[in-house]
């Protein structure tokens, strides 16, 4: 059985398989290896082989959707880079880069030939519709905008479905991705950091028209999140998405 195969056996709740895959999705932070490196990790086991060494399936390849432009300002965790709709329209010329994807086509044709070898799994992960308005917003401002600005974060959500869904498109083109993410981080250590109701006014319309062009040829769709996410799972699956 491949890597691949047992991995999306496994995801599609199938338990038909040799044994139970070893998964780490994302890369490994810098500062891990770091110390990974002063606890006993020998120097000679190169970056790449890292995680067959400690025994972890080196499955996944994938590629990030970013709606940033190269001359996007770099700012600090949590702080924004908007206050309202006339500083938003001002940023668009940094955001939502149409060539992404096409300056970026070998990776993609890359991975489509690694996912046919059997071992690797291909995913794309997209910024999410509480993601990308918190991050222009900055942290504590944009949980005031739901209130005081929610024009705004329509207007920014519905720029975002329409970028999403247009580099999707080019994606399908070259390669069909395994599972797409949607990247959220929209809870903490007690919770959801918004309602339900906010969660339906102004994320789950935009989900409901991200979900079919997604799902058109059969991908996982799985939401990242810190946090305590359990109360969060019935809008999961309310807006479609299988993980």
């Amino acid at each position: 059985m491949t890597n691949r195969e047992r991995y999306l056996r496994v995801l599609n709740f199938n338990m038909d398989i040799d044994r139970i895959p070893a998964m780490e999705w994302t890369p490994l932070w810098g500062e891990t290896v770091q110390r990974w490196r002063r606890d006993g990790l020998p120097e000679d086991i190169p970056y790449e082989a890292i995680k067959s060494y400690l025994g972890i399936d080196d499955i996944h390849t994938w590629m990030l959707v970013w709606p940033r432009g190269n001359d996007f300002p770099n700012l600090p965790y949590g702080h924004g880079c908007i206050n309202n709709l006339k500083d938003y329209e001002k940023m668009i010329l940094h955001m939502y880069p149409k060539n992404i994807v096409k300056e970026n086509v070998s990776v993609y044709q890359e991975a489509a030939e690694l996912q046919k070898s059997g071992d690797k799994v291909v995913g794309v992960i997209l910024y999410g519709f509480f993601w990308w308005p918190r991050e222009l917003f900055g942290m504590e401002n944009f949980l005031y905008a739901f209130y005081d600005y929610p024009d705004v974060i329509h207007r920014i959500n519905r720029d975002l479905l329409k970028y999403n869904c247009e580099r999707v498109e080019e994606i399908f083109s070259i390669i069909k991705p395994d599972y797409f993410i949607i990247s959220e981080d929209m809870c903490c250590k007690q919770g959801p950091l918004i309602s339900y109701k906010l969660f339906s006014e102004f994320m789950l319309p935009y989900y409901r028209k991200l979900v079919p062009k997604l799902k058109r040829f059969d991908s996982l769709l799985l939401m990242d999140t810190d946090g305590q996410f359990e109360p969060m799972i019935p809008w999961i699956i309310e807006a479609g998405l299988d993980g």
